[in-house]
């Protein structure tokens, strides 16, 4: 086990688009790489739809998931029944195998799908935890957060999707320690994880 931990110390919640300074690009944050978490918040806590990490700062990640959400690449739930645990396809997406040659289809439902997927966005609060380490150690970090939360009972578990690939640990690694420090309620999350 590695001698001293490594430390995460989650900011925010912030918001994808918006005024103010709880919007996520408006954040002295977005210049750092890290881990970070896409929630809902869900009975007064923060539920964890998906975990991310990146080595470049958060802003060039984030500009790739605008991108990628707005041009019809990420699925999309619908945004009312998502806010109350509950996720119902709108849109599948492009990015998975059969999904693919979607796009003709995707233009013309555009001015359909074009509100829900910014209202969809609209609903997530995004915690970024700065950390500058080797891409290894942040798949890690990454897929130890994301796998503690697959294994909660009920919604905390089911609320991610299940096809996300990560990293865990290779037998061959030794085990790293994370303390995580966080100041909101993120359902399912720890004080402590071995990576």
């Amino acid at each position: 086990m590695s001698s001293s931990p490594y430390e995460l110390q989650w900011h925010g919640p912030y918001k994808w688009y918006g005024d103010g300074e709880d919007v996520l690009f408006s954040r002295p944050e977005i210049k750092q790489p890290g881990i970070y978490l896409w929630t809902i918040l869900f009975d007064g806590q923060y539920l964890t739809y998906y975990v991310g990490e990146t080595g470049r700062a958060f802003e060039e990640r984030f500009k790739e998931h605008t991108r990628d959400c707005l041009g019809g690449l990420y699925r999309v739930y619908d945004p009312d029944k998502f806010i109350t645990g509950k996720k119902e396809l709108s849109w599948e997406g492009m990015w998975k195998k059969g999904t693919r040659d979607r796009m003709g289809e995707f233009l013309i439902r555009f001015k359909e799908l074009a509100p829900i997927i910014h209202k969809f966005m609209g609903l997530f609060d995004m915690f970024l935890a700065p950390i500058d380490v080797d891409q290894r150690t942040r798949q890690r970090i990454e897929s130890a957060i994301a796998n503690h939360l697959y294994h909660q009972e009920g919604l905390i578990g089911t609320f991610q999707d299940n096809d996300i690939r990560y990293h865990p640990k290779r037998s061959d690694e030794e085990p790293i320690s994370v303390l995580m420090n966080y100041s909101k309620p993120i359902l399912g999350f720890c004080n402590k994880l071995i990576a």
